[in-house]
């Protein structure tokens, strides 16, 4: 006998019942006595195929090392004791390994995530900083292309703050610019990886306003040292130039 998922149940017996139905299982014919909900069993979306379980009575499909999950209302740690206390009781034979937390358990499987969610980060923040030292080069050469014109408004009345705001306001044009071309591919981008990953969580608007304001902060700080090397010309000294 054996149990199926729900999946495995509508894929071979859609809109039947699938309890008594026949099904071969290791080259053994056994008979379904039961449908459970589907369970994920992979962190890579691959449809029906990743909820697809069939469960085996363990007298007739024995393991070496089987896992025994425990739910409790308190803490996991002080029940360690009393579990192996209640399993010697029941079968002196069993010797007991590890015990860990379901969550402890699960963050094993993370771990390479993880090193690569931290590589990502570091490439990330090359990235920032190579965009915020580009938006500064472009912006430092155009204010050296400039200085003619600056030293002309300053001679015509115009002040530092006049000037910072028109190189600040050039800058920020160019950042708006490129998270307008960005954001529709980091969208894309997210989308494509929740299809494919089952434990990614979606992107939160929390998330991403903040990336939105650290690149927009970034693009304004490269922005304003050049503006501020403009206020600060000589206009006499730009008009000789």
């Amino acid at each position: 006998m054996t149990v199926v998922s729900q999946s495995i149940a509508e894929r071979y017996w859609p809109g039947e019942d699938a309890v008594g139905r026949r099904i071969t299982v290791q080259e053994i014919s056994r008979e379904i006595v039961g449908v459970v909900g589907n369970t994920q069993q992979s962190f890579i979306n691959q449809g029906e195929s990743s909820q697809g379980a069939v469960y085996l009575p363990f007298a007739q499909q024995p393991m070496s090392a089987p896992f025994l999950l425990v739910r409790t209302l308190v803490a996991p740690d002080a029940l360690a004791g009393a579990m192996r206390n209640e399993l010697a009781a029941a079968d002196s034979r069993i010797t007991i390994g590890r015990i860990e937390t379901l969550q402890a358990f699960v963050d094993q499987f993370f771990v390479g995530a993880n090193f690569f969610n931290a590589i990502l980060t570091g490439f990330g923040a090359l990235a920032l900083l190579l965009a915020a030292l580009g938006t500064y080069g472009v912006l430092a050469y155009n204010v050296t292309q400039r200085s003619q014109e600056f030293g002309i408004r300053m001679a015509m009345g115009a002040g530092p703050s006049t000037i910072v705001r028109m190189v600040t306001r050039q800058g920020v044009k160019l950042g708006i610019i490129g998270l307008a071309l960005g954001a529709p591919g980091v969208y894309l981008v997210a989308r494509a990886i929740n299809s494919v990953l089952i434990y990614s969580p979606p992107a939160d608007p929390k998330t991403i306003a903040a990336v939105f304001v650290v690149l927009f902060a970034s693009t304004f700080a490269a922005s304003w040292i050049p503006a501020r090397r403009a206020a600060s010309l000589d206009p006499v000294a730009a008009l000789r130039e």
